[in-house]
């Protein structure tokens, strides 16, 4: 335990299946490597050294079709991060004419308002002439006055 823990390797840090297949690969690798050391016939060391080529040629292979696989695979978030790029320009130009909408109806509004207290003004106006049964011309006396 003591060598392992002397060997500066961070599994943590290969990406993806990677760390399985160095894994499957350092076991069975040991394995057949100790059976090669330990073989006593020449038959048994040609097929322990045949199982470990094999073995090796197997990973090799795996690990490219894996990397290709992987390569086709960062083209799709590529595309699809452009697209969401895109959506973003578009809500935010969205975004900016809603406002500039918002800002002129509240302008609107505002104007509204004041053209409504300005109408309010004129319509007690006229009440009070109804009330007090007065012309225009005696409302506008009395009211400079300061009497209405």
């Amino acid at each position: 335990m003591d060598a392992f823990s002397k060997l500066k390797v961070d599994l943590s840090v290969i990406p993806g299946p990677y760390r399985i297949f160095g894994l499957f690969l350092l076991v069975f690798e040991s394995l057949l490597g100790f059976w090669l050391y330990r073989a006593e016939s020449i038959n048994e060391r040609i097929f322990a050294g045949s199982s470990m080529t094999l073995i090796f040629v197997i990973f090799l292979i795996s690990a490219l079709k894996v990397m290709r696989l992987g390569v086709s695979e960062q083209s799709i978030p590529k595309k699809i991060e452009e697209l969401i790029n895109s959506e973003f320009k578009d809500i935010n130009s969205l975004k900016t004419n809603l406002e500039n909408q918002l800002n002129k109806e509240r302008e609107e509004v505002k104007s509204l308002i004041a053209e409504r207290s300005k109408c309010e003004n004129e319509c007690q106006k006229m009440r009070t002439i109804i009330a007090y049964e007065v012309d225009v011309e005696t409302w506008e006396k009395l009211k400079g006055r300061g009497i209405l």
